[in-house]
């Protein structure tokens, strides 16, 4: 189910600053369209690393996500130099997928939102598995 961005992505604790770069930029002097894709990935990246679902023992073996999924809104152009702070979460839980949350803000003003859809499945078989209860409890405790 598509998000429909009539309903509010919260402000998520989890916030990561991310510096813009002047090859960031496109031709017409703005952050590239796609480059808030890879911003989001870093957020998420770096959440799940917070989540210490990278690290042993918790690290997955031959299974875990794959993003499926990704929306973005753009709200306002943002160019060099900026920074912006960026809020990533769970939205929402499946048994075998989740729903990530992101808003990118430039200080108070509200730059990209979007959600991203990240299922869960085993790399041999590429068959969707249940999200592990260890790994469950781990990725959603400080959303």
């Amino acid at each position: 189910m598509l998000w429909d961005f009539k309903t509010k992505i919260p402000d998520f604790p989890f916030t990561i600053i991310q510096p813009i770069a002047w090859g960031d930029m496109d031709a017409l002097g703005h952050v590239n369209n796609v480059v808030y894709a890879r911003y989001f990935e870093t957020a998420r990246a770096r959440f799940f690393t917070d989540q210490a679902l990278w690290d042993e023992p918790n690290r997955p073996q031959g299974e875990g996500v794959i993003l499926v999924r990704q929306e973005l809104i753009y709200r306002a152009q943002v160019r060099f130099p900026a920074t912006l702070r960026i809020h990533v979460g769970i939205l929402e839980i499946f048994s075998r997928a989740f729903r990530m949350g992101c808003k990118m803000y430039k200080e108070n003003e509200l730059c990209c939102e979007g959600v991203a859809d990240l299922l869960w499945i085993d790399f041999t078989t590429q068959k969707t598995l249940r999200i592990p209860d260890h790994i469950r409890r781990l990725a959603f405790k400080k959303t």
